[in-house]
């Protein structure tokens, strides 16, 4: 009934998930997405594996805004994607973390696992200038989808 309070609830109690590693990772393809599929292989008889789209990565697919070549991942092992390790001319950045809040309402499309738009808001909301007026937009988006 009142979507705005609860969305401030959530923003004023949000703590970003714990990170406990991070690889960073030179993927093919990574400027159509066809990359990112590698993760859907990799997960592949691998059952205990959950992997994300990083809610600050995922705002594209909520906002217009230029898509970058830079993605991040939460992920709850990454030790199958070592051999794409490339700490000098990286694409994606895989962060392991066993925080299970991230894949809350994770929106699977093409193949790909994007964050929620809430996650989405939720981290561009502590970044920067630019990363925040994107934020705003989203949370427009979740207040409208909410009446």
């Amino acid at each position: 009934l009142q979507p705005k309070k609860l969305l401030k609830k959530l923003f004023d109690n949000y703590r970003p998930p714990k990170i406990i590693g991070e690889l960073k990772l030179k993927l093919p393809n990574i400027d159509n997405y066809n990359g990112l599929r590698i993760f859907n292989e990799y997960k592949k008889g691998l059952n205990s594996v959950r992997w994300v789209i990083s809610g600050d990565s995922s705002a594209r697919r909520y906002s217009p805004m230029a898509d970058a070549s830079l993605f991040q991942i939460y992920t709850t092992d990454y030790s199958s994607l070592m051999q794409y390790e490339d700490n000098r001319f990286f694409n994606v950045i895989a962060q392991k973390t066993n925080s299970s809040f991230i894949y809350f309402d994770a929106k699977e499309e093409t193949g790909l696992s994007w964050a929620s738009p809430i996650q989405s808001w939720l981290e561009l909301s502590r970044l920067g200038k630019r990363e925040r007026e994107i934020a705003d937009d989203i949370f427009k988006d979740i207040v409208g989808a909410a009446k």
